[in-house]
């Protein structure tokens, strides 16, 4: 259990495995910290014809995509295997250098190959709160179904990742 550090690209990682006892699955959590330095990117944006510049940060999960992702959406004639069982949780705090005004969402999709929900929540005036949760629900897409599923996949997708802006 004892965390392991690096420095990649500005970013200050802490890593924490931790197996959880007792349990009759096979199940583990790991927890990242990390601390971002340069992320900011300086941006200048016509509002009414009046220039402003705004520090600009844009967050992607990346680690979500390889669950959400589908090669090509078309109708298909056999059944799609995918992986099953698979239970995701992700859950990430950022906390800004000044304050932020966000409103609270929560996006649920779900059918009869999985169920997702996105949650974004604001602590307080420097801090945000975005849980993500995935679960499989079977082992096999019906050929039938496919094409909405990976449409509704796709949807998912092009809306996760976030922007988060300052004035400068």
């Amino acid at each position: 259990q004892s965390p392991t550090n690096s420095k990649n690209d500005g970013a200050y990682r802490k890593i924490r495995v931790t197996a959880l006892k007792g349990t009759s699955q096979d199940t583990f959590t790991i927890n990242y910290l990390y601390e971002l330095d340069g992320y900011w990117e300086k941006k200048d944006v016509d509002i009414d014809n009046k220039p402003r510049t705004f520090w600009i940060f844009t967050f992607e999960p990346i680690g979500m995509y390889q669950y959400l992702k589908s090669s090509v959406c078309e109708d298909r004639k056999f059944d799609f295997q995918q992986e099953y069982p698979t239970n995701l949780d992700q859950k990430l705090i950022f906390h800004f250098p000044k304050d932020l005004i966000f409103m609270d969402d929560f996006h649920v999709f779900e059918n009869e190959a999985f169920y997702f929900d996105e949650k974004i929540e604001q602590l307080d005036s420097k801090t945000l709160l975005i849980e993500y949760h995935y679960k499989t629900k079977s082992k096999f897409i019906k050929a039938t179904d496919y094409k909405e599923i990976c449409d509704q996949k796709k949807t998912i997708m092009n809306g996760l990742p976030i922007i988060f802006y300052f004035d400068k």
